[in-house]
């Protein structure tokens, strides 16, 4: 029921309805306020239930705005017509005024109250007036004002509430239709359309397939739409599975990012996107080369390579670019050792490896970028450092250790080479126990050095007063600069000579006979170590750098001085002779000194005992010496050396002079195989090899270059100019390979003195090759041919250089072959003659297992010289493929032939059977070998005859030389020995008439040498006649042939030292035994091979059984008596 105070809405009292009307107003606008947030909390709950029905049932979508507009339309009339029954209320007002200042003491309700029921007594009016009469009334106004300001802004939040959906709702509405065609599209894509491999990230340059598989019904085709990154839109027609339902297309070589997505029937999968990456890569290597100032290099900059080749020393600055920013670059090496790069640009992209080379070292180099990936393929660096070569010292004469005579003089010849050039080089001499002496032979001054020099000099004994049994030692030295760039001080091996005396005397005893007189062949032994304790030790002082390097080589030294000495120490006693006693006796003392110092050397470890310890060695090796006798019994040993133990080359001069009586094993003197060629000869083959490889591909390249030349003439189309520049892009990366493996030629060149040139050759080749690669980045296509040309044309003229530097090594090498293959058909032949006739005498013999075994072995030994042949050939085939390709054709068809024989089955078998005692059987097993070892032996035959020319011809030109060569040696000996051209020549000689004065024998000595001018010993024409028969020599395969031819060469090369340094006449008795003999002898051989060769089937000489010593003399004047008509 309504109160009568709150019907009334105004006050008879107007200063106090003054007052409170702000207050009143305000009450009722809060609440009207009230009531709005409710209805709108109520819309907005109805207008969010109808979105949401909406969205789940799109169809709907067109009558929400509808119902919510009539739902809001009734709710603003039931508002309106409620807002217009709403009055002011005074006494809400006074009741707020009261809570806001409690000092009225409910004063002011009351009278409003009072103002109310409209009673106008005194109480009300006393009460009113108190009211009114507060201090508080100026703010009575304010009352209210918060909860207003709450219901403000909670009626304007709602209202923004109510407005955004009434906005989603609208929009639902709007796109209703679309979003059921998506959603729709989206169906259909997820039930009948699966696109692989849909977003990813690519590599660039890389392929995809896209496939599109469909479940259901197939549409009748599909495209592929791509749309780049750089605006361009293409659209391919998608292939169908035959089996599958599914369509694919292949995107190649993607280069930048793109969208793509399939269409089919009017309708289109998402788009997919496809990111682009690329992979750390580098772009290019370049090397700067600080070669050191000793070399006399120019420094190098090498642009684009992975391979260096330089000195020891050299400072390399490597510095590396990459495609793209890199967060972290290094190199590994070998054992896995990491080195970091550091960058020298902004853009991350340079960075630089900095070093002195000192050994040869290869990297890897690694490129992460700042995504973490990583170069799938690391580059490997390959940094070749040559070492700085001692300087190479080799004599030449005379060789290996010597026996000399007191008188003698002998010239010393030789060699010295070095890589950078000789500052200084002699050689050096101990002679008997006089000091050291070095004697400088240098000619030029020390700046103007020479790679190599002859060395020449002529010692002669006699001035040194040296006696018998004295020895000395001489080497060869030379000065260089080492790596440090500091003098460097070299010796070569140290020889020795024992001087002899005079009346010392060789005589021959029996095979198998008692030892030689003088010392026991322990004391022998004990020389030959003494001889090679001095030789380690010296050694060791002159190439050791530091003492601990070489610790274990003077430990091992110490201790054979040590046996040496305790060797010495049990002789002593059994010595008789007091001379040779206080020999030894000297020698234990200078070894004990030897001792001492290379203890020290070890115990410090210092190199400086080490010059006492090699000269004490020396002292006391020349104290051995003189345990040695003067009269030797010598007997020819069956591996053909001479002496009874213990003999050295040094008697081999005086050995050679015998003629031993016995003969020798055919099978146990047969040639040893040879190797096919040194070390450095086959590092010169393999690099023939590469030249002939990069001389082929140049040359391609460079018919391939002229076809794109002639091509870009005639392009007519702009996608035939581009398919023409991918080309040339692609020669640009093979000529870059080529470069590469130039540098790989370089530095298998190094810095040998034999492929020096070539090295050279190989950089100017390098350079054309880099301007050719940089004139096809440019686009520059008759300029890098052009460049081309001159790099193959370089290498062309450089291999043709090596391989004639290399043709005679396969000269002699296929001369030894041929000379071989015929030992072996021969020995076949005689070894198939004694199975046969022990096969023979077999009946006669109860216990033949001796001769089987030897037998045995024999075939044994055959089938093993067969084997080392056979690989021989292996080698030279393999050898000569890029440098004689007829050879090589040919000996790898001999070898094809000869797999086929099956020799060594052959051979295994026979020696089985006869061991057993199956004689037939293996003599039925060798049937046949010795034609096909024929058949061989032809085969080499021919195949030499491409290296060396036929062989009739070479041995009719070879005796045809021999024959004007023995000519010419008998008219000068016939010019020297007619009556007149004697004079003076012997003293001892009344007969002959001295010069009367000093102008005749003047004018008769310049007679004499006028009269042999032309002759080849004291004339003129010495050189032509010695390089004719040095041409005979290397002419002819027999080993003794070339022997005789050898010796006789030496001989005469002496006597004509002994001409032109002394003016001595030489002795035509040993001109006619050291000289014309061997030639006459040769000669004989060549006629006997010839008629051999011409007459296969007339009778030949064989070998015969030695004369029995008893009837050697008969037989030697019926061989003469032959010759007397």
């Amino acid at each position: 029921m309504t109160s009568p105070i709150q019907n009334r809405s105004d006050l008879s009292h107007p200063r106090l309805q003054r007052y409170l009307y702000p207050v009143a107003k305000r009450i009722r606008q809060t609440d009207l306020l009230r009531q709005r947030i409710k209805f709108m909390l109520g819309a907005l709950a109805i207008a969010s239930i109808i979105a949401l029905f909406s969205f789940l049932y799109p169809p709907a979508a067109d009558f929400s705005l509808i119902a919510i507009a009539l739902f809001i339309s009734g709710f603003l009339i039931y508002f309106w017509k409620s807002e217009s029954r709403h009055t002011l209320d005074y006494l809400a007002a006074a009741r707020a005024i009261e809570a806001e200042h409690p000092a009225l003491n409910q004063a002011l309700v009351t009278a409003v109250e009072q103002e109310l029921q409209g009673e106008q007594n005194f109480f009300s009016q006393h009460v009113t007036e108190q009211a009114i009469a507060s201090e508080s009334r100026t703010l009575w106004y304010q009352a209210g004002k918060a909860e207003s300001l709450i219901a403000r802004l909670k009626y304007l939040g709602t209202l923004f509430a109510l407005l955004n959906v009434l906005f989603i709702n609208f929009l639902a509405t709007k796109n209703a239709g679309s979003i059921e065609e998506q959603e729709r599209i989206a169906l259909a894509t997820e039930t009948k359309l699966s696109v692989e491999p849909g977003d990813l990230e690519v590599e660039r340059g890389s392929s995809i397939v896209v496939t599109a598989r469909f479940e259901g019904a197939l549409p009748e085709g599909a495209q592929l739409e791509v749309l780049q990154d750089n605006g361009e839109t293409n659209s391919f027609e998608m292939a169908q599975s035959l089996s599958d339902p599914v369509f694919a297309y292949s995107l190649q070589r993607i280069q930048t990012g793109l969208c793509y997505r399939i269409s089919y029937d009017d309708t289109s999968s998402p788009d997919y996107r496809v990111q682009v990456y690329d992979l750390p890569e580098l772009l290019q290597a370049d090397a700067d080369l600080v070669f050191p100032t000793y070399t006399n290099w120019q420094n190098r900059t090498i642009e684009d390579t992975l391979r260096i080749s330089a000195i020891e020393g050299t400072r390399l600055d490597y510095s590396f670019n990459a495609n793209k920013p890199i967060s972290s670059a290094y190199l590994l090496d070998e054992r896995g050792h990491r080195i970091d790069l550091e960058t020298n640009n902004q853009q991350r992209t340079q960075f630089t490896f900095s070093d002195t080379l000192t050994e040869k070292q290869n990297y890897t180099l690694h490129l992460v970028d700042d995504a973490s990936r990583q170069n799938p393929y690391p580059p490997e660096l390959r940094i070749d450092t040559i070492p700085n070569q001692r300087p190479t010292l080799r004599f030449s004469s005379p060789r290996g250790d010597q026996r000399l005579s007191p008188i003698e003089e002998v010239t010393f010849t030789g060699t010295a080479s070095d890589d950078f050039g000789l500052l200084d080089y002699g050689i050096g001499f101990v002679i008997a126990s006089q000091p050291k002496t070095e004697i400088s032979l240098t000619e030029n001054a020390p700046e103007a050095r020479n790679l190599k020099a002859e060395i020449s000099h002529l010692l002669a004994l006699e001035d040194f007063e040296i006696e018998a049994k004295d020895s000395i030692s001489w080497y060869l030295w030379a000065d260089d600069f080492g790596p440090d760039g500091k003098l460097r001080r070299s010796t070569g091996d140290l020889f020795f000579a024992d001087i002899r005396s005079l009346d010392e005397i060789f005589r021959e005893q029996d095979q198998g006979g008692g030892g030689q007189g003088g010392p026991s062949e322990q004391g022998i032994e004990l020389i030959e170590k003494q001889r090679r304790i001095v030789i380690s030790v010296f050694r060791i002082k002159n190439t050791a750098t530091r003492a601990e390097n070489v610790v274990d080589d003077i430990d091992i030294v110490q201790r054979s001085q040590v046996e040496a000495l305790n060797e010495l120490q049990q002789l002593i006693p059994e010595l008789n002779e007091p001379s040779a006693r206080q020999a030894a006796i000297e020698a234990q003392r200078f070894m004990e000194g030897v001792d001492l110092g290379l203890t020290n050397a070890v115990d410090e470890p210092s190199l400086q005992p080490l010059e006492l310890a090699w000269s004490d060695a020396q002292k006391a090796y020349q104290e051995l010496v003189k345990l040695s006798e003067d009269e030797f019994n010598v007997s020819r040993s069956q591996n053909q050396s001479a002496g009874s133990g213990g003999g050295t080359s040094r008697n081999q001069a005086q050995l050679n002079e015998l003629d031993f009586r016995q003969e020798e094993s055919r099978y146990e003197t047969a040639s040893e195989a040879q190797p096919l060629s040194s070390p450095e000869e086959r590092q010169n083959l393999e690099l023939i090899s590469k030249l002939n490889e990069l001389s082929r591909r140049q040359d391609d390249m460079n018919e391939r270059l002229q076809d794109m030349q002639t091509a870009l003439a005639e392009v007519e189309s702009e996608e035939e100019r581009e398919r023409i520049e991918h080309e040339l892009k692609r020669l640009q990366e093979e000529q870059r390979q080529l470069m590469a493996d130039a540098d790989q030629a370089i530095q298998q060149a190094g810095n040998r003195e034999s492929a020096r040139q070539a090295r050279q050759q190989l950089e100017e080749v390098r350079d054309n090759m880099q301007r050719a690669t940089e004139q096809l980045e440019q686009g520059e296509v008759s300029q890098a041919l052009a460049s081309g040309t001159r790099a193959q044309d370089t290498l062309e003229q450089t291999r043709e250089q090596m391989r004639e530097q290399n043709s005679s090594e396969f000269s002699e090498a296929m001369r030894q072959a041929r000379y071989q293959a015929r030992e072996l058909a021969e020995q076949q032949r005689d070894l198939e003659s004694e199975l046969q006739q022990f096969e023979q005498s077999f009946q006669r013999s109860l216990d033949d297992s001796e001769e089987r075994e030897a037998l045995a072995e024999k075939i044994d030994q055959q089938a093993d010289q067969l084997d080392e042949f056979l690989e021989e050939v292996r080698q030279i085939a393999e050898g000569s493929e890029n440098v004689e390709p007829g050879l090589f054709r040919q000996l790898y068809q001999v070898l094809r032939d000869s797999n086929g024989s099956q020799f060594d089955e052959r051979y295994e078998n026979s020696a089985q059977f006869l061991r057993q005692g199956f004689l037939r059987e293996a003599q039925d097993g060798q049937q046949g070998i010795a034609e096909d070892l024929e058949l061989l032996s032809e085969a080499i035959a021919d195949a030499a005859e491409s290296i060396l020319g036929d062989e009739t011809s070479t041995m009719e030109f070879a005796q045809s030389e021999l024959d004007s060569l023995s000519q010419q040696l008998q008219e000068e000996r016939e010019s020297n020995t007619q009556p007149g051209n004697n004079r003076g020549s012997s003293d001892g000689q009344g007969s002959q008439p001295q010069a009367s004065s000093i102008e005749e024998m003047i004018r008769d000595a310049l007679a004499d040498i006028a009269e042999s001018g032309n002759g080849p010993i004291t004339g003129g024409s010495f050189n032509d006649w010695i390089d004719r028969l040095s041409t005979v020599e290397s002419l002819i395969d027999e080993p003794l042939a070339r022997a005789r031819i050898s010796e006789a060469r030496e001989t005469a090369e002496s006597m004509r030292r002994d001409f032109k340094r002394q003016g001595a006449v030489p002795q035509w008795e040993i001109v006619e035994d050291e000289v014309a003999a061997p030639l006459n002898d040769v000669r004989a051989w060549l006629a006997t091979e010839l008629n051999r060769i011409e007459n296969p089937d007339a009778l030949q000489p064989v070998d015969r059984d030695p004369i029995p010593e008893e009837y050697d003399a008969f037989v030697r004047r019926y061989y003469e008596s032959l010759g007397e008509d």
